[in-house]
């Protein structure tokens, strides 16, 4: 983060009194990392339109670049090569195993999840998704701020390396739960200006949707997960299902 923060607008890590940028606590449950860091004075985009998707999908085109060339240049064993791979097995098998494990789904669900999980990983060997490359993880509008002319990208908790699609699925995800495709895709795509097939953008998408799922079981310290996690996780293959199959417009 401290890398991009030259070209993007990005939180800055603030060192501890240590001089480390994670501070460590144990209690006798388990350790607790936490950082800080500075504070982005911003407005949230609660409304956002065609510009905003524009610009976030800019944002997500600078992202991109800037992170080739800091992997470029970075050591064989820089520690940013650490981060999560989002490869088939983290997003696919993983993500199976636990929601096959969730005590909220019956088991035609699970098996509906264990088709999806075929088709997806189908199509991720179809498409060859390339993980290598470094990825946001969570880049939606409830993660920017707009600081001035700009937008600020917030909560890198989830980034790593994956295939780009999955970061452009993110955004795409929340289209599709809000209905707004329709008026914003296009936008965002233009913004990006990179290429994808629309094949490759649906399969991240519903790699990413189909993730999304599986960590509802593991998340239940979440109050609004609590409510209905059932029919959360049905509704995401509802729309992995017309992903995959075309139904959402492109």
């Amino acid at each position: 983060m401290e890398a991009l923060a030259g070209p993007l607008s990005v939180p800055r890590v603030i060192p501890n009194t240590e001089g480390h940028s994670v501070t460590i606590v144990q209690s006798s449950a388990k350790e607790q990392y936490y950082a800080l860091f500075d504070y982005i004075d911003g407005t949230p985009i609660d409304a956002p339109s065609d510009q905003d998707y524009f610009e976030l999908g800019e944002t997500l085109a600078l992202l991109h670049e800037t992170s080739d060339a800091i992997s470029h240049h970075a050591v064989p064993d820089w520690n940013g090569f650490e981060r999560p791979r989002y490869g088939r097995q983290f997003l696919v098998e993983e993500s199976l195993k636990l929601l096959w494990e969730a005590p909220f789904l019956n088991a035609q669900d699970k098996i509906r999840g264990e088709h999806l999980a075929t088709a997806l990983s189908d199509a991720y060997d179809k498409h060859s998704m390339n993980e290598n490359f470094f990825i946001h993880g969570d880049a939606h509008m409830g993660n920017v701020l707009r600081t001035g002319d700009n937008l600020s990208l917030l909560d890198f908790d989830e980034c790593g390396f994956g295939h780009r699609a999955l970061d452009i699925g993110v955004p795409r995800l929340h289209m599709i739960s809000a209905r707004t495709v329709e008026p914003y895709w296009a936008a965002l795509l233009n913004g990006y200006a990179r290429k994808f097939t629309e094949e490759e953008i649906r399969t991240g998408t519903g790699l990413r949707i189909f993730y999304m799922a599986g960590k509802i079981p593991r998340r239940m310290d979440i109050e609004y997960l609590r409510r209905q996690p059932g029919e959360r996780i049905r509704r995401y293959f509802e729309y992995i299902e017309n992903e995959l199959s075309g139904m959402y417009p492109m």
